[in-house]
This record gives C-alpha cells, sequence and structure tokens, in this order.
C-alpha cells in the first residue's frame, strides 16, 4: 500500500463527498508527514470520518484510533492493514485556531478560499497558508522554528501577487501597524541567518497577543473571560489524559539494552506516537544538585563502577532524598508532558536499579528499604521489560564484571522484577536483536491496542 495514494483517495472522497475542506500542509509532502492538517467545518467532521472509515476499508481492514482532541482541533487515526502490509493515517481536524481562549481563525470562513489542484484535492492558496503559518508557528509555537522551517516559504508567498490580498488579511486579524512589520520581517533576504531577525519577530508576538487580549477584553469582557477559562481547563485535561506509553528497559550491563532501544528508534513502526524520548537511567530534572552537592556520585558507565567506596548511611540517605526529588519531579514536568503528547518514553534503567545494584550508585542503605521508597514515591513504568540474558555472554561484552556478581544481579532483578505489573520478559540469549526487538514492538502494539478498545 502507498502512503500518498491511500492520502490522496480519501481527499479526493471526501471532495467528491460534498465535505467541503482544506489542506493546509505542502501537499506533495504529505507522504512524510506525521498528520493531515484538514481545516473544515465543526458540523462536517463526524460525517468527514464516517466517509474515510468506508473509503479505507475498500482496501483493508481499519481500526480507528481516537485521540484527544485539543482547543480548536479534532484527532483521529486510522490503522489500515492489508495482508500484514499496514498504513497508518492520522488526520488533524482544524475547526479554529485558538490560543489562550482567544479565537485567531475559523476555519469555516476560509473554505470558499479552496484551490483544486490537479489531483482533486482542496488545497489552500498561497496568502491562507502564510496566515495559518504565522498563526501556528508564530502566536501558537511562539516562533521558535518559523524561520528555520518556513522562512523561504514565507518570503516566496510575499514575493507573489498574493501580498496585498495577505496585506488584508493580516491588518484585519491584527492591525495595519503590525501587518506592515510582519511583512517587512519575512521579506527580509538575510532571514534565515539574521538573528535579529528572530528577537524582533518575539517582540512583534507579544504585541500581537497584548493588542488582540486588549481588543476582546474591551469588546466581550464576559466571552472573553469564560473562554479563557475554559481553554486552560481543556489543556489541564489533555495534560491529565496519558496517551503515551512509559517503559523501561532492565538487566545487566552487557545484557542488551543500548542496542535494543537504537533498534527499536529506528523502526518505522512505532507510528502510534508522535515521538520517542529516551532517558538513561532517571529524567535529569535536578542535575545540576547532584552536580553542586555531590559532584563525584554520578553513575559510571565505563570501566568498574564497584571499586569506589560506598557512601556513609547518612550520605546515601541524602542522596535518596535527591532521587526521590528527581524521579517525581521529573516525572511532573518531563515525562508526563511527553506522555500527554502521545510520545513513547524509553528508559534505559530506572529506579529499580538503584534497589537491586545499589552498590552502583554508592548507596548503603538496605534493599528493602530503597523498594518501599519506590513503592510509595517513585512514579511506575506502564510496561518493563527485563532483558533475560545468560551470564556466560554478560561476562565476554562486560570482562570487568564478575561472574558472582552477575549471577546476583539477576537474581535480583528477577526478586524485585518479578513483582511488577506490567513485566514482560524478552530472552536476548535465544533471540537476535531484531527478534527481541519484534518481542517489544509486539507488546507494544497489543498495549496500544488495550487502550484505544
Amino acid at each position: 500500500m502507498n502512503k500518498f495514494c491511500l492520502i490522496k483517495k480519501c481527499l479526493v472522497t471526501l471532495r467528491n463527498k460534498g465535505i467541503p475542506y482544506i489542506v493546509t500542509k505542502e501537499y506533495l509532502q504529505l507522504e512524510e508527514s506525521k498528520d493531515i492538517d484538514l481545516l473544515i467545518k465543526r458540523a462536517y467532521i463526524n460525517k468527514a470520518i464516517e466517509i474515510l472509515i468506508k473509503t479505507l476499508k475498500r482496501v483493508g481492514k481499519v481500526e480507528l484510533i481516537r485521540y484527544k482532541s485539543l482547543p480548536g482541533v479534532r484527532r483521529v487515526g486510522f490503522f489500515v492493514n492489508k495482508n500484514d502490509s499496514f498504513v497508518f493515517l492520522k488526520f488533524d481536524f482544524i475547526y479554529s485556531l485558538d490560543f489562550k481562549g482567544i479565537k485567531f481563525f475559523e476555519s469555516e470562513k476560509y473554505l470558499t478560499k479552496a484551490i483544486v489542484n490537479k489531483d482533486g484535492v482542496c488545497v489552500a492558496p498561497p496568502d491562507l497558508e502564510f496566515l495559518i503559518i504565522i498563526i501556528k508557528e508564530l502566536i501558537k509555537g511562539k516562533g521558535k522554528r518559523i524561520l528555520n522551517k518556513y522562512g523561504r516559504k514565507l518570503n516566496s508567498i510575499l514575493k507573489s501577487p498574493y501580498k496585498s490580498i495577505l496585506k488584508k488579511s493580516l491588518a484585519k486579524l491584527f492591525t495595519l501597524n503590525l501587518s506592515n512589520t510582519i511583512i517587512a520581517i519575512f521579506l527580509n533576504p538575510k532571514l534565515t541567518t539574521e538573528k535579529a531577525t528572530l528577537e524582533r519577530l518575539y517582540k512583534v508576538r507579544k504585541k500581537i497577543i497584548f493588542s488582540v487580549f486588549l481588543k476582546r477584553i474591551l469588546e466581550e469582557p464576559i466571552v472573553f473571560a469564560i473562554n479563557f477559562v475554559m481553554y486552560y481547563l481543556q489543556m489541564l485535561f489533555f495534560y491529565l489524559k496519558k496517551d503515551g506509553i512509559f517503559i523501561a528497559l532492565y538487566g545487566p550491563d552487557g545484557s542488551g539494552k543500548s542496542t535494543l532501544i537504537s533498534e527499536l528508534i529506528k523502526t518505522n513502526k512505532l507510528f502510534y506516537f508522535s515521538d520517542i524520548k529516551v532517558f538513561h537511567f532517571k529524567p535529569d530534572a535536578l542535575t545540576f544538585l547532584i552536580d553542586f552537592f555531590l559532584p563525584k556520585s554520578r553513575i559510571v558507565d565505563s570501566g568498574n563502577p564497584y571499586v569506589v567506596e560506598p557512601y556513609s548511611k547518612v550520605m546515601s540517605l541524602i542522596k535518596v532524598l535527591y532521587y526521590i526529588l528527581e524521579y517525581t519531579i521529573g516525572y511532573i514536568f518531563k515525562i508526563r508532558p511527553l506522555l500527554s503528547r502521545e510520545s513513547l518514553v524509553v528508559f534505559d534503567r530506572y529506579y529499580l536499579d538503584i534497589v537491586i545494584d545499589r552498590e552502583r550508585v554508592r548507596i548503603s542503605l538496605p534493599r528493602k528499604f530503597l523498594y518501599y521508597i519506590y513503592l510509595l514515591f517513585i512514579p511506575k513504568p506502564d510496561i518493563s521489560f527485563y532483558l533475560d540474558c545468560d551470564s556466560s555472554i554478560i561476562i565476554s561484552r562486560k570482562p570487568e564484571l564478575s561472574l558472582n556478581r552477575i549471577v546476583l544481579l539477576q537474581n535480583l532483578y528477577k526478586i524485585y522484577l518479578y513483582k511488577e505489573k506490567g513485566l514482560k520478559i524478552v530472552p536476548t540469549f535465544k533471540n537476535s536483536v531484531c527478534e527481541s526487538r519484534q518481542k517489544i514492538l509486539n507488546f507494544l502494539l497489543h498495549y496500544i491496542k488495550k487502550k484505544i478498545t
């Protein structure tokens, strides 16, 4: 199955069935896109989803994935399977572009501007494309990637005959002065190389937000207040609902964790996830604290970490308190936001390694105490993978570890990890790297299907 042909078929069918829409991204780049953004009237979204399901069912077996919606956007995914060949399509139905309760853009007003290309797909005219990029990337996205990703494109649009139409549209949304400033910035030939351009953009963004907010407050204070509160309630719901998956890989050094993670990242089968983020051992939310107070206490990843003397009981307790803060604060501010955005969060080692291999981190407290800390305070992964590898293979990869040490660690992993609810065992000594990767993928896909059904 060709993804681009399937997208084209879906979009042509929507147009033939009388659903007004506009594709906002570069049409020919849709095959590489993670999602297809469509401007659409809110009332037509359910009908559009039904048409897409019927269209895709003619190709193969279809599974619908409903993602949580953002303000102004409904998000759905279609997993199409035909004879073990699959394609994943993710559609973002945009009916308005909102920022902190203010509707900068309502799709319904712009649908008549659609241009039908040679393939029969409704695409955005250049002036509308410019407008959408400005709202999505400069106002909502804080302008972080607008120059590098869209600078040349916006510059070429402004050099086209659409400049006068665009100027009117921008002035209507913002003010004439701000419209002229935005146009002047993107007409600059040194656009992508000038640091001053980015600083200027940030200043313009602040002025736009201030002027629009002030205008809405003066015109409709009650409506603005209600929309503002509703926006943050929606964003809170978005944060609290977890659509991503949090996994941790365990096993002694030499069991194949790093190799397996690098292979996992390369695969194209993790289509469900918007991003894959890998952490080693901890989230690194408070690294500056341990660097300042305990500069020699970092986990050693090479050589022999067991030759260094362990800390005293008092110093070990201080370090455990640091780890409690590290894992809880790191989860709240780094891990949880990723999970709310359908990311796959992968940990190469996690807190249980402190319990099992406490000597590695120079802690001299009892394992039972460290395990109770885990049960009481540390956020748990959705799935824990234990890489079960033969001790002779491990010692050939990591000769600095003694055989007795490896056997002890393997026994401790079995004692503590076997208590975990989401534990999956991957026998790496029996399987090749590709077979082990496939086992993990199968577990993940099964977990995803349970989440979406």
